[in-house]
């Protein structure tokens, strides 16, 4: 059974952050929404803005994927302006050290967290700053699905700076092939890699998706 179409009646200000708010701080901290099972969400090009999601994993690891939207099992998502966004993923430990559980750290994303087996599409980008171990501009992570018709007004700000422990299986966000039982994503939570952390412009890892008319320029960096 399809859930009824969610469609974006106005704009929505977040509150989470202006001109005057310090670096690294939110006035009003995200809440990432929830999306249903085949849930559709139709944005009517209205805006999202002023989003901003500050943790450190100093106080807790993180609990979930962080976007506008935590994480879309399987669905249908576009036609929206998402801007002004700020997400930081910290470790203001004063005895700094790699830090070893890459579980502890889920994907984060301007629109979504992670999406899987789900379309995405007519996203508008703008003033998108995010600082995570997985992390991408729409998204972190997208699984078989399609991300399409994807604009950056501006250049899309993504780094990490916090230093994942490498070994066999340890890698920013493998916790993710455990929110999904299919084949697909007990795959990934397995996947032997050598890199540690996930980084980009538009998503910051992509299994098995198409994606196609992406017209977006960003910066793009490790820091760890």
């Amino acid at each position: 059974k399809n859930n009824v179409p969610l469609h974006l009646a106005s704009d929505i200000d977040l509150g989470g952050f202006d001109a005057n708010t310090a670096a690294e701080s939110c006035d009003a901290q995200l809440h990432p929404l929830p999306f249903l099972n085949k849930q559709a969400f139709q944005g009517d090009n209205k805006i999202i803005k002023n989003l901003c999601y500050v943790h450190d994993i100093k106080d807790s690891v993180m609990s979930g994927p962080v976007g506008f939207f935590g994480a879309m099992p399987e669905g249908y998502a576009g036609n929206v302006l998402v801007k002004n966004v700020r997400i930081v993923i910290k470790d203001s430990r004063e005895d700094r050290e790699p830090t070893a559980a890459g579980k502890d750290f889920y994907p984060v994303g301007a629109f979504f967290g992670m999406a899987a087996m789900s379309t995405i599409e007519n996203v508008t980008l703008e003033d998108v700053t995010i600082n995570a171990p997985i992390a991408g501009g729409v998204a972190g992570y997208v699984g078989n699905s399609t991300v399409r018709n994807i604009l950056a007004t501006d250049d899309l700000m993504v780094s990490n700076d916090i230093e994942i422990t490498p070994y066999d299986g340890n890698f920013a966000g493998n916790v993710v092939g455990e929110m999904f039982s299919n084949a697909l994503h007990e795959n990934y939570s397995t996947w032997p890699s050598e890199y540690t952390v996930f980084l980009g412009g538009v998503v910051g890892m992509a299994v098995q998706d198409s994606l196609y008319n992406i017209r977006v320029r960003g910066k793009v960096r490790d820091n760890s």
